[in-house]
């Protein structure tokens, strides 16, 4: 902003004498002086003033308003531009005017005194509107998927403002973590090398980088830690941040973790394994306290005293056992840890009793079967002590090691390939342990093969690995057109790439866009009575897929990404009701995850609307895809039922119905 110059004082008049009373004196200092009438405020000045009284309104008409007049005052008024931007719908609207507002702040400044000012920007409150403008601009950008050019920005205002009175040193560092540009880290470091959660946690992830789990990165991260403990429990067990986030937040607490996140998460979902890492290692370094109880006791095993004891039970001669080590096809919570637990089943299959069952979290020794077989014999869970006259067992390894022992105490070790019993119990007791509700697996879509999923994973893996989710805003649609599919449906669909700013990493495809509208804030976005297919691929740790897929995927061995980059398919249906796919469902999400990454490469978000770009990703499968018109995501106010933002003015008569394709609202 130019300083203000104040104009000549022009040659006094004599004042004229009232008629109605004496001439009024001039107001003087008190050392006797006449007091200097206040400089006139130029154009600029004042327009700045309603700048700021916009800014600080939450009534959006009124901030138009005053932002209007603030730019019919004065063209060169840069928070008026970055008023209007946070106003529009579209980013790329969006962009626009924070470019004009970024022109009309270095006009005021004017270029002898952008380059008086070299490293003062922000101590000038002249510059301010200018560093403000320039922010919003590197954010748009990077919301836009132009990450080069936002993070260029970033560095130039830090040159600008060492001091960095707006804190941009930590969405740059955020930034560069999420692009992996870890030599630009480091040199960010040198500048700003403090010990806030902030950059304790991003050291550790930059350490995890360059050495991996080593004890250069424990040691970062138990420092990280010590810092703030909420950070990775909140990371790993993907917490909506909404809870947490108010405004403020305090060192230490979950509103410092939930700040930390909402920037830096997606560069932990972007570096192959360090989620895992973290998972595996969190306890070691502080992030839980320990379990509590000691180390599990000691396993005794087949000793001659624990024979000798167990010869002296009486012997059911007829009485059959089948017992069973098994490690269960479902998930348990170690901590942060999830593990495929183990179960010791033993059933006495002459009565159908069980006499001895645990879940262990890790593979048992030989020495712990026998302790657990003798405990079933000396205090079983149903029946009176005994030992039977022989034990059913699959032909394995840990068994052929018992046999010797069993047969001391003059028991059959009888080997099958089936327990009948035993297995079945098992199935029950997976099913108890499985959610009620849980993701349908691909292995369940009708007549499916197994090279079906090997083409889904593989397309999954190579989206997740072009991360097309850099070069596109998070609420930008793309319409995906497939006639040769539309006697399944209407042979057009919505897609939505996730991923930006910590966001779970994937891919949704909608059946219409009234239920995008709602998602994306349109209208009746209140009332989520969502009346449409979605087809959702969301990239995930293995436990988080169905059971069926993983074992389908480790057999097939079909391809992944990395730990993290599990694809989880699912079907929701209105109401929020999930179903295995349909084969024509499986074809189509696989081919938007062949043809998305090339279309957002090649055709820009920000170039606007285009014709449509025609992908072939079968033989037999051809997509037309092109970017949604932000404007006809949303009613705007023509139906009568929404403002002119596209929120529903009255739920009740609108009752959640809608928009249709053409932007009109369904009711």
């Amino acid at each position: 902003m130019s300083k203000s110059t104040a104009r000549p004082a022009a040659k006094k008049k004599s004042t004229p004498r009232s008629r109605t009373g004496p001439v009024p004196k001039a107001k003087l200092t008190p050392t006797g002086r006449r007091k200097p009438a206040a400089p006139r405020r130029t154009p600029l000045e004042r327009a700045q003033d309603l700048a700021f009284d916009a800014m600080q309104s939450s009534d959006p008409e009124r901030q138009v308003d005053l932002a209007q007049k603030a730019l019919h005052l004065s063209p060169d008024c840069a928070d008026a531009y970055g008023v209007l931007a946070h106003l529009v719908e579209d980013r790329r609207q969006s962009l626009e005017l924070l470019e004009l507002g970024l022109a009309a702040a270095e006009r005021a400044l004017g270029p002898r005194q952008m380059a008086a000012l070299g490293g003062n920007y922000w101590l000038a409150p002249e510059t301010r509107p200018y560093m403000r403008v320039r922010l919003e601009l590197a954010e748009c950008l990077w919301a836009l998927g132009r990450s080069g050019e936002a993070v260029d920005h970033f560095q130039e205002l830090l040159q600008l403002n060492p001091g960095d009175n707006q804190g941009i040193r930590y969405l740059l560092a955020a930034h560069l973590l999420e692009l992996r540009r870890d030599a630009d880290f480091d040199e960010l470091l040198k500048q700003y090398d403090e010990e806030s959660t902030f950059f304790l946690f991003s050291k550790a992830l930059r350490e995890f980088r360059r050495s991996g789990d080593s004890t250069a990165s424990r040691q970062r991260l138990a420092e990280a830690v010590r810092s703030n403990k909420h950070v990775v429990p909140i990371l790993l067990k993907s917490e909506p941040l909404e809870e947490y986030l108010s405004g403020a937040y305090s060192p230490g607490e979950p509103s410092e973790a939930a700040e930390y996140l909402s920037d830096f998460a997606g560069g932990w979902r972007e570096t192959p394994g360090a989620v895992t890492w973290l998972r595996q290692i969190a306890e070691d370094v502080g992030a839980k306290p320990k379990k509590k109880g000691g180390p599990p006791k000691a396993a005794t095993g087949p000793l001659a005293p624990v024979k000798h004891r167990l010869q002296q039970l009486p012997q059911l001669y007829g009485a059959t056992w089948q017992a069973a080590v098994s490690q269960l096809a479902t998930w348990m919570r170690d901590g942060y840890k999830m593990v495929r637990p183990w179960s010791i089943l033993i059933v006495n299959h002459s009565e159908h009793l069980i006499l001895g069952q645990d879940l262990l979290l890790q593979e048992p020794t030989v020495e712990l079967v026998f302790d657990y077989l003798a405990r079933a014999m000396e205090k079983p869970l149903a029946g009176k002590p005994h030992r039977p006259s022989e034990i059913q067992v699959r032909d394995e390894q840990l068994w052929r090691l018992l046999q010797p022992h069993l047969e001391e105490l003059g028991i059959d070790c009888i080997f099958r390939p089936e327990l009948d019993e035993v297995q079945f119990i098992l199935g029950q007791m997976v099913q108890m342990l499985h959610p009620e509700s849980g993701p349908v697996g691909l292995v369940n879509v009708e007549n499916f093969r197994p090279a079906q999923g090997a083409a889904l994973y593989e397309a999954a893996a190579e989206f997740f690995r072009r991360t097309p989710w850099r070069r596109t805003p998070p609420d930008a649609a793309i319409q995906i057109e497939c006639p040769q599919l539309g006697e399944f449906g209407s042979g057009r669909w919505y897609a939505v790439i996730t991923g930006q700013s910590g966001q779970v990493l994937g891919l949704t495809v909608y059946g219409d866009l009234s239920t995008l509208a709602q998602l994306l804030g349109g209208c009746c976005s209140e009332t989520k009575d969502f009346q449409s297919t979605a087809l959702a691929v969301m990239f995930s740790e293995n436990f988080e897929i169905p059971f069926d897929d993983y074992l389908a995927a480790g057999q097939h061995r079909w391809p992944v990404a990395g730990s993290e980059a599990f694809p989880l398919v699912l079907c929701t249906e209105p109401g929020m009701k999930i179903r295995a796919l349909h084969p024509w469902e499986l074809q189509l999400i696989e081919g938007c995850l062949r043809a998305i990454p090339d279309f957002v490469e090649k055709h820009p978000y920000t170039n606007g609307p285009l014709e449509q770009s025609v992908a072939t990703v079968a033989a037999n499968l051809k997509l037309g895809l092109s970017w949604v018109d932000s404007e006809v995501a949303h009613c705007g106010d023509e139906c009568g039922h929404c403002d002119d933002h596209g929120h529903c003015k009255d739920q009740e008569s609108c009752g959640g119905h809608g928009c249709s394709d053409h932007g009109q609202c369904g009711n």
